[in-house]
């Protein structure tokens, strides 16, 4: 790490960044995690389990939490080993527990829009509703967390209202209609409903809240999605080792290193076959991995499957390719793409038991 980077880096991370040991890199680095980070991980991904559960979702819980929070873990051991290598230019964390919040916050909201896809179509419709009224706002509070009512309580600065409280709404939603702020026939009516709560309640709502609090009062409900057992043989096995924490996760970074190795080492077209459809257990870019733990940047992963860092960065939303995409990029047949990807994988197993 260059020395003249330190002075704009919070004091915590100084020791890790100046240390020369390996072992003691691995102690430093356990500390800044389970310590500092850890804590705020926790707290964060606790204040948004009972808004996911109120969303009419089922299976959530103690599964997404280890989920995200491994993820997180993840993300912070990449970031802080790619900024302590002296080549990275990087912008440096000034407060890393606050940076470990705002990457919870990314990771959770990432989560819910993969795994809850009609949950977050439901949060953005109430998003678009909530900053595009004259009469309505929302506006961001302490750690990122979002809260929503009339713009005249953001200047009056009413308090938001209580866990207790949403919990027991959703727990009788049929009190909007006896207080009198929804009728029977409104009860599909997103908008509708979304005011009744503000009315119900008087106060400022967290966004998540009233999106779980809109959610059951609508019938909005996401079944879980069950694992993709194809296309993911790897990722799936590092999905569930990486939960648990530190150990864990520098275990799946490891892992993550060596596979890439081996990845390279693949005859290109194999691995272009391989890499452009990479598939997660939720069916999106398996390539997010490599680079969310520093394993892999762009460019690296560009160079993979032969692609500029440009090219690649245009249609990395839309990966993974379905196999007719890949056999018109390599100028082969779609049964031929299919073919490369199975020896890609008998190669990879043999070469990863070995290791």
């Amino acid at each position: 790490m260059p020395a003249q980077g330190l002075t704009q880096i919070d004091p915590l991370l100084v020791p890790f960044l100046e240390a020369s040991d390996e072992a003691e890199c691995d102690r430093l680095l356990h500390r800044l995690t389970s310590e500092t980070a850890g804590p705020v991980i926790k707290r964060v991904i606790g204040n948004k389990l009972s808004s996911i559960n109120s969303s009419g979702t089922e299976g959530a819980g103690q599964s997404d939490a280890e989920d995200v929070y491994s993820t997180v873990i993840l993300s912070l051991i990449g970031r802080l080993r790619e900024i302590k290598d002296s080549s990275s230019d990087l912008a440096p964390i000034a407060d890393f527990a606050s940076y470990a919040a705002v990457v919870t916050f990314n990771a959770w909201n990432a989560h819910l829009r993969r795994k809850y896809p009609l949950r977050n179509q439901l949060k953005n419709k109430l998003r678009y509703m909530l900053t595009h009224s004259r009469e309505l706002a929302l506006w961001d509070v302490q750690e990122q967390e979002q809260v929503c009512g009339y713009r005249h309580w953001q200047t009056k600065q009413k308090p938001t209202v209580t866990t207790g409280e949403v919990r027991s709404l959703r727990d009788d939603v049929w009190a909007l209609e006896r207080a009198g702020c929804l009728a029977a026939s409104e009860r599909t009516d997103i908008q509708k409903t979304a005011l009744a709560v503000l009315n119900l309640f008087g106060r400022p709502v967290e966004l998540d809240d009233l999106v779980g609090i809109v959610a059951e009062v609508t019938g909005v409900k996401d079944l879980p999605s069950a694992p993709i057992m194809d296309d993911r043989g790897q990722r799936a096995d590092v999905a569930s080792e990486a939960r648990g924490g530190f150990d864990n996760a520098v275990e799946c970074r490891l892992y993550l290193e060596k596979l890439w190795q081996e990845i390279a080492g693949l005859p290109p077209r194999q691995r272009v076959a391989l890499l452009l459809n990479l598939k997660d257990p939720e069916g999106e870019n398996g390539l997010e991995l490599f680079s969310l733990t520093g394993v892999a940047n762009l460019a690296k992963i560009a160079q993979a499957v032969e692609m500029g860092a440009a090219e690649l960065a245009a249609v990395w939303n839309e990966l993974p390719f379905e196999d007719s995409i890949i056999a018109s990029r390599l100028q082969l047949t779609r049964q031929q793409v299919i073919n490369l990807r199975k020896c890609a994988r008998q190669r990879l197993a043999r070469r990863m038991k070995q290791n």
